[in-house]
């Protein structure tokens, strides 16, 4: 009977890592969605596009590629938009209109940070879980 009970538990934890992961996938392809319409807004509008947006528009679509086939090299890519995150806090602390007040320049370099901060931790984890996969 404990045998029995492990068993579905550990089908019952297996189905839920599923529809976490799938959601996790959801929420990828919607954000590489809204990057690319933001680059391509804002090459119709200005005929104008940034190497920071490519690059990062490109570091964003090769990630969920490698990450949809669970790539043990998802993790770098991950981490490069990471670093490419957390070093841009300055300047867009800086880019922040001139009236715009003190609070709201920190607001936004915070979310920054915090955004390569989270990325950076999450390139961690999925380092191990996707190294360790068959």
């Amino acid at each position: 009977m404990v045998k029995r009970f492990l068993d579905r538990f550990q089908l019952w934890r297996q189905e839920r890592a599923d529809e976490f992961e799938d959601k996790f996938v959801a929420w990828l392809l919607f954000f590489a969605v809204v990057f690319i319409g933001q680059d391509a807004y804002a090459m119709i509008t200005t005929h104008h596009l940034t190497w920071s947006a490519i690059a990062g528009t490109s570091l964003l679509l090769a990630f969920v590629v490698l990450y949809i086939r669970r790539s043990r090299w998802a993790w770098v890519l991950l981490m490069l938009f990471a670093v490419a995150s957390i070093v841009s806090v300055p300047g867009t602390y800086m880019s922040a209109p001139p009236h715009a007040p003190e609070r709201v320049r920190l607001l936004s370099a915070a979310f920054m940070l915090g955004f390569g901060v989270a990325a950076f931790v999450y390139s961690l984890v999925i380092r191990k879980r996707f190294v360790r996969a068959p």
